[in-house]
């Protein structure tokens, strides 16, 4: 069984991170998921994408230990 899913994609606008937040649903059913997010842009500091993704039970991990740059 796989233990790294990557969702990835050469071009922006394309939900990716709809379906991040799909695939986070559904493995969380099945234990602890981590999440990380290689490139993240935000106006105000913080990717708000990134915390959507953390806001899930499942997802045990702090912002900074998720981001890349």
């Amino acid at each position: 069984m796989a233990r790294s899913i990557y969702v990835t994609s050469p071009e922006g606008s394309t939900g990716k991170s709809t379906v991040a937040l799909g695939l986070v649903e559904l493995l969380a059913a099945r234990g602890r998921v981590g999440v990380f997010r290689p490139v993240a842009r935000s106006e105000d500091g913080r990717d708000p994408v990134l915390e959507v993704l953390l806001e899930r039970d499942t997802v045990d991990l702090g912002y900074e230990e998720c981001l890349g740059v």
